[in-house]
C-alpha cells in the first residue's frame, strides 16, 4: 500500500496545474483510504468541491446529478477524429524525422474530451490557434509544477512568474468560454426538443443543475455550503477536462511504449 501511495504522489507531482499538490498530499497521505481526498489537490478552487474532489455526502449528491451522464459519455462519430490522428501519425512517420508522440496524443485527448464532454470543437489536432494556446498553457503549468513539491524534477525548465500568470489566465479564460458555450448549446437544444438530455449529455446535466434548487455541497467544515452556480460549474469543467485528457493521453503513450517493445510491432 505504501508503494501505491508513493507512486500516486509522483504522478500528482507532474500533473497538477494550479495547486502545489505534492505538499498537500503529503499532509493527508497517511489518513486516506481511497483516492477521493487526493483529488482535492487538483481542484480549480480549493474552496469548491467537484465530483472527484469532495466528501462522501457531496459525492453522493454529485453522482446522482452527474453520474449517469458521465457513464453514458461517448463520441457521436469516432471516424473523423481517429482519421485526423492517423493522418498526423502517417505524415510524421513518412517524413523519417523524429516527432513528439506525447504532444500528438495530448492534442488528440484534448479534442476528444472537449467533444465528448462539452460537444465543443477544439480542433487542436488540426492546428487551431486555440488548441495551440491551450496546449502551451498546460505545458507551462506542468513544467512549473514538475519542479515543485516533495519530488521535484531537477531538470525541469524554470518558469518565470509572467509565464505562469499568462498560462493560468489562458486556462481560466478557456474554462469560462466552455461554460458559456455549453449553456448556449443547452438552451438551443431545449428550445428545439423542449427538454435537456441530462441522462446522456454531461454538459446538459451541468446546465440542469443551474436551473434547479439542488445543493451540491456539504455543510461540513471541509466544504462550502453554497449551491451549484457558474463558478462551481467551471470547477467541474476544469476537473473533467484536466483529468480526462491526462488519462487518455497518458494511456495512449503507455500503449505505444508497450507495443514498441514487441519486436513484431517495432
Amino acid at each position: 500500500m505504501y508503494i501505491e501511495k508513493k507512486i500516486q504522489l509522483v504522478f500528482m507531482n507532474h500533473s497538477s496545474v494550479f495547486i502545489n499538490d505534492s505538499i498537500e498530499a503529503a499532509l493527508i497521505i497517511d489518513e486516506i483510504s481511497d483516492k477521493g481526498p487526493i483529488y482535492n489537490a487538483f481542484r480549480f478552487d480549493p474552496a469548491v468541491p467537484d465530483i472527484l474532489a469532495c466528501d462522501e455526502a457531496v459525492s453522493k449528491l454529485k453522482k446522482q446529478a452527474l453520474g449517469e451522464s458521465i457513464e453514458n459519455m461517448k463520441l457521436k462519430d469516432t471516424s473523423k477524429i481517429l482519421k485526423d490522428l492517423m493522418d498526423i501519425l502517417l505524415k510524421h512517420s513518412e517524413s523519417g524525422e523524429p516527432f513528439d508522440m506525447k504532444s500528438i496524443y495530448t492534442y488528440f485527448a484534448l479534442d476528444c474530451i472537449c467533444e465528448v464532454s462539452f460537444n465543443y470543437p477544439l480542433h487542436a489536432m488540426n492546428g487551431s490557434l486555440e488548441g495551440k494556446q491551450l496546449f502551451q498553457s498546460l505545458s507551462t503549468l506542468l513544467e512549473y509544477q514538475s519542479g515543485q513539491g516533495i519530488y521535484p524534477n531537477t531538470n525541469a525548465r524554470k518558469v518565470t512568474s509572467d509565464e505562469l500568470i499568462a498560462a493560468k489566465n489562458t486556462w481560466r479564460v478557456f474554462l469560462q468560454k466552455i461554460v458559456k458555450y455549453i449553456k448556449s448549446e443547452a438552451e438551443q437544444y431545449r428550445v428545439i426538443h423542449g427538454r435537456l438530455d441530462v441522462s446522456n449529455n454531461y454538459a446538459h446535466a451541468l446546465v440542469h443543475l443551474l436551473s434547479v434548487d439542488n445543493p451540491t455541497t456539504s455543510t461540513s467544515s471541509s466544504s462550502s455550503s453554497s449551491s451549484f452556480d457558474e463558478h462551481a460549474m467551471m470547477c467541474e469543467v476544469h476537473q473533467i477536462l484536466r483529468h480526462g485528457h491526462e488519462c487518455l493521453a497518458g494511456m495512449l503513450q503507455w500503449i505505444t511504449y508497450v507495443l514498441y517493445r514487441v519486436k513484431k510491432v517495432s
